[in-house]
């Protein structure tokens, strides 16, 4: 069975919460623009998971994007509000009383971080590829 791609309003949803949760900038310089976190969701999220996961994750982008100003305080399509409003709604969702909303949170974070973390680059900039687990140990003979 083919597994549709994301439709171009959950493509806009998605981006617009990518550059929430993947700002350029930090401790290193990578973010949402330099990793191919819509074809990693496409080709191998959505045809990986169970289809409750595959449709939670639409839910949540709907709700997302048609819902979202009323933590951002102020109406309007989420991908269309400024980034500033944007990041006050994730950080509402985040710290909210509501258990379903955290999780919510939990599952786009998851689902932007994977891809993020699998890039080269970004295993690189955090020091991941080429780590030895026991590098740091004495490696000499006993006398």
């Amino acid at each position: 069975m083919k597994i549709k791609p994301l439709n171009n309003r959950e493509t806009r949803t998605l981006k617009a919460a990518a550059e929430c949760i993947l700002p350029p900038g930090g401790a290193f310089e990578l973010g949402h623009a330099d990793v191919d976190y819509l074809g990693w969701v496409n080709r191998e999220y959505l045809p990986s998971v169970p289809f409750e996961v595959r449709l939670l994750l639409r839910v949540i982008l709907f709700l997302l994007e048609y819902l979202g100003w009323i933590y951002a305080g102020a109406f309007g399509r989420f991908s269309r509000l400024p980034l500033e409003k944007r990041n006050r709604v994730f950080d509402r969702v985040r710290h909210s009383s509501v258990y379903a909303l955290r999780g919510f949170h939990i599952l786009l974070s998851t689902v932007l971080l994977l891809p993020f973390y699998r890039d080269e680059r970004v295993m690189d900039a955090i020091g991941y590829r080429g780590y030895k687990p026991n590098a740091n140990k004495f490696q000499g003979e006993r006398a």
